[in-house]
């Protein structure tokens, strides 16, 4: 039962923790991407749409990457003409709510839900190895492969962050931008490489929502974005820090779920939990930074 809930908790967390990486890279970098929210509903709907024509799930990513990249762009662009980033991400949010909605009507002739038959089907993958654990085969084996590869990609992020040399000037430009200039660092190259890793990861966040379910719903994303986000200001750059956060929030939609089939509490108010747990973080957050400066 334990390893079951274990195992849903970190399922549940997977869509977050792809964003959260997306952007920890930006966060590095002194800027916020305000946008996650947007890219990952976007994504979630490319993802299915591509995936319902080509049956492909290569092509699928590649045209989720397409799309967040261009969102990626357009931040960039707007860092550059000293445009405000957090209103040119909020816009980027609402843009992506309507324009997936539109979509949908005219290209699937729904307003609510999608579900298409010629997506590929990503099966668990079980790991032998393990087979001899119950406990841990159950906690660690039976995701898909997007779920494994966030698994990876946690490890990648933590050794591109803090052992490699892009890593260190990606840091220097958060840290001091004037000084990093000075030690002759590239700040555009390292901003613009932050936003579009953003993007990829973002991607990857929407694709894992829809995918599995060879379904889009609107508004799918449904505040993950922004939960990641909340995860990215709290853990910062400690990586393993941001995915612990997610996974906390993971229980918390879990719970929410769970609740939903177990009890008569009214949904809405159950469905209010992850919220209330993620304004919860920010309050203590705030609290202790305060505290901090004395």
């Amino acid at each position: 039962m334990v390893a079951d809930i274990i195992h849903s908790v970190i399922s549940a967390a997977v869509p977050m923790i792809f964003a959260a990486l997306g952007g920890t890279f930006t966060h590095l970098v002194g800027k916020l991407n305000i946008a996650l929210e947007g890219m990952m509903l976007t994504s979630s709907f490319v993802a299915i749409y591509v995936a319902d024509k080509t049956s492909n799930l290569f092509l699928s990513l590649i045209a989720c990457f397409g799309a967040c990249s261009v969102y990626a762009v357009l931040l960039i662009i707007a860092i550059k003409l000293k445009a405000n980033i957090f209103v040119a991400g909020l816009a980027i949010n609402l843009f992506s709510s309507g324009l997936t909605s539109f979509l949908m009507a005219h290209l699937f002739g729904s307003k609510g839900t999608i579900v298409s038959q010629n997506a590929p089907i990503l099966n668990k993958i079980e790991l032998p190895v393990l087979s001899h654990i119950p406990f841990l085969e159950k906690i660690l084996s039976g995701y898909n492969i997007l779920e494994y590869t966030a698994f990876v990609l946690i490890f990648v992020c933590y050794v591109l962050i803090n052992k490699t040399v892009i890593g260190y000037k990606i840091r220097a430009v958060g840290k001091d931008m004037n000084t990093a200039r000075n030690l002759g660092i590239d700040v555009d190259k390292m901003t613009i490489t932050s936003f579009l890793l953003s993007g990829i990861f973002s991607a990857l966040s929407g694709a894992v929502l829809s995918l599995p379910m060879r379904s889009f719903v609107t508004g799918m994303s449904n505040n993950r974005g922004w939960i990641a986000l909340v995860a990215v200001i709290i853990g910062g750059e400690r990586i393993f820090v941001v995915v612990l956060f997610c996974l906390i929030f993971g229980l918390f939609t879990f719970l929410s779920n769970f609740l939903q089939l177990i009890s008569k509490i009214p949904v809405e108010l159950l469905m209010t939990i992850p919220y209330i747990f993620t304004v919860l973080m920010m309050v203590l957050y705030a609290y202790s930074t305060r505290k901090k400066a004395g």
